[in-house]
């Protein structure tokens, strides 16, 4: 329990947790009540997130490096899905989730009329995920990923009224200039990426870092272990405890390497 609500997971819980509401509202969203309850949970629950980073990342200078699976591939290098927060990342994250909680709220009053809540709240969701996510993004791949559903959310949002004037020649607009932003961001990571293989950079660069941060690993966890009290007779008499040591004494080794290898 203590690892799932490590603040470390924050990041990816805030941007699951609105994908997440957007499922169940298209599953349920026929329950008035439900489809708010959820919708509110999830926008609160993304602001909560957001809010608890502040003192680690934005006070205590933290940067916190999030890696899908708990796997950070060549020595935490950004190649693989990852979720990156620094302070600039943090601080367009609080105007995301503030802006989508209050829209959520408002959205209550606003959208109380209308025949398809259930798919005005589940595109919304689905909006406010892809830009928190685009936000804390720690790699190529996933920015564009987010951009993608992004760009379809928002279409499908901008001619979601579609008895009024305008509404489908505006989302058409916005699904030709999104497509064509898109195409550019994929051309633009094809280039960069390239470029690195070409100039065979990238392969060396990346076992360097692996080798450094395995090497930099194996001094660190006996270290870690012994000032944690992670010690054999412990793992003999308290097994589960011992593992709940070791995976803490492993976070922190990482958020050393991160800090010594990555961002130095």
């Amino acid at each position: 329990m203590t690892n799932i609500l490590n603040y470390q997971h924050f990041p990816v819980y805030s941007v699951m947790v609105l994908f997440l509401g957007a499922f169940l509202i298209v599953m349920f969203g026929k329950y008035k009540t439900f489809r708010n309850i959820v919708a509110f949970l999830a926008v609160s629950i993304s602001l909560a997130c957001m809010v608890y980073l502040v003192k680690p990342v934005m006070l205590e200078g933290e940067i916190i490096s999030y890696w899908m699976g708990s796997r950070s591939m060549a020595g935490g290098y950004a190649i693989g899905i990852a979720m990156e927060v620094d302070a600039l990342s943090l601080f367009f994250g609080l105007i995301v989730t503030v802006a989508v909680f209050a829209s959520c709220i408002y959205a209550f009053t606003y959208m109380a009329h209308d025949d398809s809540q259930a798919n005005y709240f589940s595109l919304f969701l689905m909006l406010s995920g892809s830009v928190l996510g685009l936000v804390l993004s720690g790699d190529l791949f996933n920015i564009f990923v987010m951009i993608e559903i992004m760009t379809f959310s928002a279409v499908a949002l901008t001619a979601f009224r579609n008895n009024y004037e305008g509404a489908i020649e505006g989302a058409f607009k916005y699904l030709t200039v999104g497509s064509l932003g898109s195409t550019a961001v994929l051309v633009g990571i094809t280039i960069l990426y390239n470029q690195l293989l070409m100039s065979e950079k990238l392969y060396p660069h990346l076992l360097e870092i692996d080798e450094t941060a395995q090497s930099r690993l194996e001094q660190l966890m006996p270290q870690l272990a012994a000032a944690a009290g992670a010690t054999e007779q412990l793992k003999a008499s308290d097994p589960m405890r011992w593992v709940g040591l070791m995976n803490t004494c492993k976070a922190q080794a990482e958020e050393i390497l991160m800090a010594e290898l990555i961002h130095s």
